[in-house]
C-alpha cells in the first residue's frame, strides 16, 4: 500500500512539473482505473460523475509527452475497453456509464464527434432505398448500437460510438450510388412489339437480378409506334439488344389479314372479276397462302384477304379501277314513216331512191342534200327553187314531218357510261289474242285466251370515248310487234 501511494506521488509530481505546459509526461504502472479518472478530471479540469464501480488497473508507458487535450480521449479508450463510456450530461458534468446503457440516456445528436463518446448521427441516403442499406449498416455497429430508419427522409439514425458511426458513413458513401442508367429506343421492323414483349421481359428477368440496382431493367412498349423502350445500364442494354436482333426477324409463315375497301365509282362485282383474275394468275410459293377477294353488293365494297406485303399492290390496282368514268348524253327520236307517203313525196319533189325498208330511211340522194338526182323514167327532173342543198338530218326529218310522211312517236334521252351498254325502251304492254274457241250449238259461249306482250322499240346503246374525246356509238335496235294472222 505504501508503494502504490509512493507511485501516485511520483506520477503527480511529473504532472506538476509540466503543469504549465500543453503536454504531459505519463508513466503509469498498474494503477486503478478509478484513480486514473480522478487524475484526468484534475488535469483536464472536468467534472466527472462515477456512479458505478469501475474495476481494473492500467499501465501506460510513455517515451514522450502527450498533449493535454488527448488525456480525456485516453480515458475514454480505457473505459471502452472495460465496457464503459462517458456521456456528456449537458449540465456541466460527465457521467461514467456502461456502453449498453449509454444509448438509453439520450446522447447528443452530432454527425461527427472527436470524443470517444456515444452519440447519435443522422445519415441521409440519396440514391438508393434506405431499407436496403439498413441491414448492411447494422452489422457494423456495436452490440449496444441502435439503428432507426426514417423512410420519409430516406435516412438512417445511428446511435453508437464515433468509430462505428464513421464506419457506417464510409459504407454508405460506397453503396449510396445512383445507377448509371440510360434509355434505349428499339423500333421493331418485322414483328409487333406486343407479341415479343413477354418473351423479352422473361429473358431480362432470367439474365439480370432485379433486386440489384445495377442490373435492374425497366421495359416499356408502345403498340402504336411499335417501339420498345429499355431503361438500364449500358452493359445490360447491349446484352438485351443481342437477343432482340434474333427475335425481330421476318416471319417465314406469311400471315394474312382482312381488309375492307369501299368503292366510290366502280361496281364492286366488276372489280372483283378483274382482281380475281390477277390473283389466279399470280405465282405463289409452296407454303404461301393465296389471296382472295369478295364483295358486298349493298355496300358496294370489297373484302380482301391478303398479306401485308401484297395489300399495297392490290390496293393500287383497285384504286385505278375505281375511277370516275366519263358519261355520254344520248338523245334519240323515234319516228314512224309511211312507206307509201314517202314514195309519193319523192315523186313530188324529185327525190330519187327515197325509200323506206326494214333497215330504215335510206338513199336520200337528191338535190336536197347536194347529191345527184337520177329521176325515174317519165318523171321530169325538177325541184322547187326555194329548196337548197346541204340539208342536215334534222331539216330532212322536219321536212318529212311537215309533209305528213313521218310521225314522231317519242324523243327519249339517256345518260350512258363510257364503254357500258345502256338501253332505251319505248312501247306499251298489250293483250294479244292467242286462241279462240266456239261450241257447236248456237247458244255456246265463245272462249278467248289472251296473253300480255310488250309491244315497242328497244334501243341498246354502247358509247366509246376515244382519247381525243370523239364518241363512237354502237346502237342495236329491236322492234317488237304483233304479226297479223
Amino acid at each position: 500500500m505504501k508503494f502504490i501511494r509512493l507511485l501516485l506521488l511520483i506520477t503527480m509530481f511529473n504532472f506538476a512539473l509540466f503543469g504549465k505546459s500543453d503536454s504531459v509526461q505519463l508513466n503509469i504502472n498498474d494503477m486503478e482505473i478509478a484513480e486514473f479518472i480522478k487524475m484526468v478530471a484534475k488535469i483536464d479540469n472536468k467534472n466527472i460523475l462515477v456512479p458505478l464501480h469501475v474495476r481494473g488497473k492500467i499501465t501506460y508507458i510513455s517515451k514522450k509527452p502527450i498533449p493535454k487535450k488527448n488525456i480525456f480521449h485516453l480515458l475514454q479508450m480505457i473505459l471502452k475497453d472495460k465496457g464503459f463510456t462517458i456521456i456528456d450530461s449537458h449540465k456541466g458534468y460527465y457521467i461514467v456509464s456502461r456502453i449498453s446503457d449509454a444509448h438509453k440516456k439520450a446522447p447528443k445528436i452530432a454527425n461527427y464527434s472527436r470524443e470517444e463518446m456515444v452519440h447519435t448521427a443522422i445519415l441521409p441516403i440519396h440514391n438508393v432505398d434506405v431499407t436496403k442499406l439498413s441491414s448492411i449498416v447494422k452489422n457494423y455497429l456495436s452490440r449496444s448500437g441502435r439503428l432507426l430508419i426514417s423512410q420519409e427522409t430516406n435516412s438512417l439514425i445511428v446511435t453508437d460510438l464515433p468509430e462505428n458511426i464513421q464506419t457506417a458513413k464510409q459504407l454508405i458513401k460506397r453503396l449510396d450510388k445512383r445507377p448509371n442508367r440510360k434509355i434505349e429506343f428499339v423500333e421493331f421492323k418485322n414483328i409487333r412489339v406486343g407479341d415479343a414483349f413477354s418473351q423479352i421481359k422473361g429473358i431480362a428477368d432470367s439474365l439480370f437480378d432485379p433486386k440489384i440496382d445495377s442490373e435492374k431493367i425497366l421495359l416499356f412498349k408502345n403498340d402504336k409506334t411499335n417501339i420498345l423502350t429499355i431503361v438500364a445500364e449500358q452493359p445490360q442494354i447491349d446484352k438485351l439488344l443481342e437477343f432482340i436482333k434474333k427475335i425481330d426477324v421476318p416471319d417465314k409463315v406469311t400471315k394474312q389479314q382482312v381488309y375492307f375497301i369501299k368503292l366510290n365509282n366502280a361496281n364492286a362485282e366488276d372489280v372483283v372479276k378483274v382482281v380475281s383474275q390477277v390473283i389466279s394468275k399470280k405465282r405463289y410459293e409452296k407454303n404461301e397462302p393465296r389471296a382472295s377477294i369478295t364483295f358486298d353488293k349493298e355496300l358496294n365494297s370489297l373484302v380482301l384477304i391478303s398479306s401485308e406485303e401484297e395489300y399495297p399492290q392490290y390496293l393500287e390496282l383497285i384504286k385505278k379501277l375505281d375511277t370516275e368514268r366519263q358519261q355520254v348524253y344520248v338523245k334519240a327520236r323515234i319516228i314512224e314513216i309511211s312507206k307509201n307517203k314517202a314514195k309519193n313525196l319523192g315523186l313530188k319533189y324529185g327525190i330519187a331512191g327515197f325509200d323506206v325498208t326494214e333497215a330504215g330511211l335510206y338513199s336520200l340522194s337528191s338535190t336536197l342534200n347536194g347529191g345527184t338526182y337520177l329521176p325515174p323514167a317519165g318523171i321530169p327532173a325538177s325541184i322547187p327553187d326555194n329548196i337548197s342543198s346541204g340539208f342536215g338530218l334534222g331539216v330532212t326529218l322536219s321536212f318529212l314531218d311537215s309533209n305528213g310522211v313521218s310521225n314522231t312517236l317519242s324523243e327519249p334521252s339517256i345518260l350512258c357510261l363510257n364503254n357500258q351498254e345502256s338501253s332505251i325502251y319505248v312501247g306499251q304492254t298489250e293483250s294479244i289474242l292467242t286462241t279462240s274457241s266456239t261450241g257447236a250449238s248456237t247458244t255456246a259461249i265463245t272462249q278467248n285466251s289472251y296473253t300480255r306482250e310488250d309491244i315497242g322499240l328497244t334501243l341498246k346503246i354502247k358509247p366509246r370515248i376515244s382519247n381525243d374525246n370523239k364518241v363512237i356509238l354502237n346502237v342495236d335496235a329491236t322492234l317488237e310487234d304483233v304479226v297479223p294472222g
